[in-house]
């Protein structure tokens, strides 16, 4: 978490293709447009060209 409105999820290890993100209570949208309600534990595709990220909606 960046502040209380930023989740950011990068790669975290070379030749990762997914990881997991759980998200805190909210509602969330993600740098893909996809909006998630929280809470919850999601996997999220983290291929090198994309940096995983979740907005705070409010």
């Amino acid at each position: 978490m960046m502040g209380e409105d930023l989740l950011v999820a990068p790669v975290l290890r070379k030749g990762m293709a997914a990881r997991d993100v759980v998200l805190p209570p909210g509602t969330w949208r993600a740098d893909d447009g996809s909006v998630v309600s929280g809470p919850c534990k999601i996997t999220v595709r983290t291929p090198l060209s994309r940096l995983p990220h979740f907005v705070r909606v409010k």
